[in-house]
């Protein structure tokens, strides 16, 4: 979540929707913005911001989920985070990604040190939900009046470089939702429909990969 006074605007950034790039030259452009949180959900705008116009970051989920995967694989290399924070991704990921989209556990926005020792309220969110079961629809709440764009539209709108990302995954490209299989499609169907429908114009499941 950023904060931006000059605008008067709140934006919602779930996690890899490229909220580093935005974060970073955001506070460049605009000196009085700040993030109280890195990932908080829309209804958890601070008491008083929740009156300025809030949009939201959207992105296709099975590139989204996709870049999550491989960031917690990238992440044990990194210096982000704590320590065992890190390893807890890691141990996430050992699986195949088909696998981890259906089973994985683990809260990637957890405001509690995995070694249980300190707390970073930076991290908290409302609905600390596995990012593989946490459609968007969940972090946006279109229905609490967010405006949904994507990360380039949103860029030009604030007058920001949409060529400057930042924090991307190295990984390979992310595979089309017909290629995977079926129980993975069903899994992105149960959980992500809103998702799909947001991206697609409110199609269904016959357009994003025929029936499973």
């Amino acid at each position: 979540m950023i904060i931006i006074p000059e605008k008067e605007l709140v934006l919602i950034t779930p996690p890899r929707t490229g909220s580093t790039s935005l974060s970073d030259q955001i506070a460049k452009n605009y000196p009085m913005s700040f993030r109280p949180y890195r990932h908080m959900e829309a209804d958890g705008i601070p008491f008083g911001y929740d009156r300025w116009r809030r949009v939201g970051v959207f992105r296709e989920p099975v590139a989204r989920l996709w870049s999550v995967y491989h960031y917690c694989k990238s992440v044990a290399i990194s210096d982000r985070g704590t320590p065992a924070w890190r390893e807890k991704l890691l141990r996430s990921v050992s699986a195949p990604f088909e696998e981890w989209l259906i089973e994985n556990p683990i809260v990637f926005t957890d405001p509690f040190d995995s070694a249980g020792t300190r707390y970073y309220p930076r991290y908290a969110v409302r609905s600390p939900v596995p990012e593989n079961r946490k459609s968007l629809f969940m972090y946006l709440r279109p229905d609490l009046g967010t405006e949904i764009m994507e990360l380039n539209d949103l860029m030009l709108l604030l007058d920001l470089d949409p060529s400057e990302r930042k924090n991307s995954s190295s990984c390979p490209a992310a595979p089309r939702y017909s290629d995977l299989p079926l129980p993975a499609r069903e899994h992105f169907y149960t959980f992500f429909d809103w998702d799909f429908r947001r991206h697609f114009g409110g199609t269904t499941r016959t357009r994003i990969g025929g029936e499973p």
